[in-house]
């Protein structure tokens, strides 16, 4: 179990305990220092990326985090088995590209699954929100089916499946 931070945080690990499979290849959209990505690999056993346009580096940290934004993620080389970005949506420059792109990037049948704060949430910092349903909407016409959907205390949690 990891030290969560935030009850989207808890959402996204538990849903990545069921759906993982030896072998898989993951990407962490929004990865910051990498440290999530790099308990959910050690743990498994399996190999990750992760992606941000400037990530924190950690002396400790033994993670594969690349500079580049999440709307750039169509220029990644390889695919991935699930996808996934905790409390980043927001930070995206283009949500819309972001979703055009993370298709051809995942193997079908592939997942994705989201975690960010909910429009409205007071979380201290001026930054705006999507709301849950805008989020559903965007992987509806990105092609993934909407297999989770609901909204947390203070965040929303979504899981899309792409076949």
């Amino acid at each position: 179990m990891m030290d969560s931070k935030t009850e989207g945080d808890e959402k996204v690990y538990e849903k990545l305990e069921s759906l993982i499979k030896h072998g898989f290849r993951i990407l962490d959209v929004g990865c910051g220092d990498g440290s999530f990505l790099n308990q959910i690999t050690k743990h498994h056993d399996i190999s990750g990326v992760g992606i941000d346009p400037s990530p924190a580096k950690r002396e400790d940290a033994d993670t594969n985090c690349t500079i580049l934004k999440a709307e750039s993620v169509g220029e990644l080389e390889e695919k991935f088995d699930l996808v996934y970005s905790i409390n980043s949506l927001h930070h995206f420059g283009d949500v819309s590209e972001f979703f055009e792109g993370v298709p051809e990037k995942l193997k079908r049948p592939g997942n994705i699954i989201l975690a960010d704060w909910k429009e409205g949430a007071s979380t201290g910092r001026p930054e705006s929100y999507f709301s849950r349903e805008h989020i559903s909407k965007l992987m509806t016409e990105a092609g993934f089916e909407v297999t989770e959907s609901r909204d947390l205390e203070r965040q929303f949690f979504l899981v899309g499946k792409l076949f």
